[in-house]
């Protein structure tokens, strides 16, 4: 018997620190996890970047704009929200699976180098050492961990190409003055709305005598 703790990512046996292997593969593993995890609201923030970026917030009417506003960030934290209580942090293991698997090993070896035995008899030491000599000689040449995620499961329509182009759109169009459209876009120009009052044009006509024009 064994004991075996999975860590979150950051703590590895001294066999296994300084792998850059394993590195890449925390990497390429949390960046594949948050994106499953937080799509939802990751498209919402984009969306509402490019449309900052092509100046719709701006075009709007002030209260149209309080509005689309606050529906945005309604929408966008109920969606974070959402994606908070589903998330976890992968553990080490995860990362192990994936050089293991880009190097074609089988029984977790990487997991036997932070594995210890439990009370081990002498005869039990012996054979535990001969297995982690073995699990030791078959990592020491270790493939490159692969980005493994489809993107057609989580998005099977394709909106993601949607959402680039938007962005590419609302950077050219918004190119030179984004920081400025994105500050607009944040802050509705409530005390820039003028009331339009009716005006009234008056004249007064002098006596002929006077020999005056009308005065407005």
């Amino acid at each position: 018997m064994v004991s075996r703790t999975y860590r979150a990512f950051g703590h590895t046996d001294s066999l296994n620190r300084g792998r850059p292997q394993l590195t890449l593969a925390k990497i390429i593993v949390s960046a594949e996890h948050v994106l499953k995890i937080f799509l939802h609201p990751l498209v919402l923030m984009a969306i509402f970047v490019a449309l900052a970026w092509m100046g719709v917030f701006s075009s709007l009417y002030p209260w149209a704009h309080l509005v689309a506003l606050a529906a945005f960030v309604a929408y966008f934290f109920q969606e974070l929200g959402r994606a908070r209580a589903k998330w976890h942090a992968p553990d080490a293991s995860h990362a192990k699976r994936r050089v293991e698997h880009a190097t074609g090993l089988s029984h977790r070896p990487l997991d036997v180098l932070d594995d210890t035995p439990i009370a081990p008899t002498e005869a039990q030491q012996f054979l535990w050492q001969m297995h982690r000599a073995r699990a030791e000689e078959q990592t020491k040449i270790l493939g490159w961990p692969k980005w493994l995620m489809n993107f057609t499961v989580i998005d099977p329509y394709g909106l993601r190409y949607v959402v680039i182009a938007l962005l590419l759109l609302g950077l050219v169009m918004g190119w030179g003055g984004l920081g400025t459209r994105m500050m607009t876009a944040l802050q509705p120009a409530l005390g820039k709305w003028h009331i339009v009052r009716p005006t009234i044009d008056a004249w007064i006509t002098p006596p002929d005598a006077t020999r005056l024009s009308p005065i407005m």
